[in-house]
């Protein structure tokens, strides 16, 4: 499966400029935009699919100098009262590479959060040009 989803959410955008640099970008296919985010510790992207996914595989590319340190993938699918359940971390390099992370644990998810822990840049801003997401509808 490729990128298909329900809904999704950015923890920020770079000056409110949503038509500019807004969530849109990631899945547009489009090399010249990208989703850029807006100074602070910590950015995130919220995925919300369709049917519970058994994810294998994410792909992001960054550009240099404004990506993630590290990525945390979270499950927001339990319903135990326990919140955001960490599934898997990996640690992009620093360029503008298109980067696959194969997700070890294949977590069977309906809604997942990716948390970018630290950026490389110093105000923590971030700029994905594209993220693609790879799996099989779950039984």
């Amino acid at each position: 499966m490729g990128w298909v989803c329900s809904s999704y959410r950015v923890s920020s955008v770079l000056n409110q400029d949503v038509k500019q640099y807004g969530k849109q970008n990631l899945v547009d296919g489009s090399p010249d935009t990208c989703w850029q985010t807006d100074k602070g510790p910590c950015q995130w992207l919220i995925i919300k699919l369709p049917h519970k996914t058994r994810l294998d595989e994410i792909r992001i590319q960054f550009q240099g100098g404004f990506s993630a340190k590290t990525c945390v993938v979270k499950d927001l699918s339990h319903h135990t009262g326990m919140g955001e359940k960490e599934v898997e971390t990996f640690w992009p390099d620093d360029n503008n590479s298109l980067q696959v992370f194969p997700l070890l644990s294949q977590p069977v998810v309906g809604q997942f959060k990716i948390t970018f822990e630290e950026s490389n840049d110093m105000f923590g801003r971030m700029v994905v040009y594209n993220l693609e997401l790879y799996g099989t509808i779950a039984a």
